[in-house]
């Protein structure tokens, strides 16, 4: 498999096998404390996967995502984010 960093100025993207490894260190340089993962509920295992390897840096899991995502289901993930008392950002 191919690996590679893209970076742009609205877009970073890691890739490549054993790219999660790198994860809490993303998380550090975008300069966040703590964050929430997101997942949908059949992907739960990678979801506990990688707050495993962001370690003091995961504040949490919501497993109700999917694609197309409701209002209702983006607002119960912002709510859950702001329980945890996470910084938000919208995209």
């Amino acid at each position: 498999m191919m690996q590679f960093v893209h970076e742009s100025a609205s877009v970073r993207v890691v890739f490549g096998a054993g790219s999660i490894a790198h994860l809490k260190d993303e998380v550090a340089r975008l300069g966040f404390r703590r964050v929430l993962t997101l997942s949908t509920s059949n992907k739960r295992n990678l979801a506990e996967h990688a707050m495993r390897v962001l370690e003091d840096r995961a504040a949490g899991m919501y497993t109700r995502a999917r694609m197309h995502v409701p209002v209702e289901t983006a607002v119960e993930a912002c709510t859950e984010a702001t329980r945890l008392e996470l910084s938000l950002i919208h995209i």
